[in-house]
Formats: C-alpha cells, structure tokens, sequence
C-alpha cells in the first residue's frame, strides 16, 4: 500500500518534470525560430543593399 504510494507520487513528479521539459524545449524552439527569422530578413536585406549598390555602379559606369 505505502510503495503504491510512493510509486504514483515519484510517477507524476516524473510527469511533472516532463512537462516542465517539455514546456522549456518548445519555448526554446520558438526563440529559436525567431532567430532564423531575423537573420534571413537581415539577409535579404543585405542582398538588396547589394543589388542596389550594383546597379548605382552599373548606371556611373555608363555616365
């Protein structure tokens, strides 16, 4: 009786940490894909500065 006791009380701290695990790695993948985010927008702005500033050399070549 005790150990069926003792056994359900570790078997839902168990569960517990599991959700908390679970909770942590989701929060974590979030900022994770936000970072993903932000560095390909950073990126495409970065190649369209650079086309930018291709074409500008492209029209004083032409000048």
């Amino acid at each position: 009786m005790i150990m069926d006791l003792i056994i359900t009380l570790k078997l839902e701290k168990n569960s517990q940490n599991l959700i908390l695990t679970q909770q942590k790695l989701y929060k974590q993948l979030i900022i994770n894909r936000t970072t993903i985010i932000k560095t390909g927008i950073k990126f495409l702005i970065t190649v369209y500065y650079a086309i930018i500033f291709i074409i500008y050399l492209q029209i004083i070549m032409l000048l």
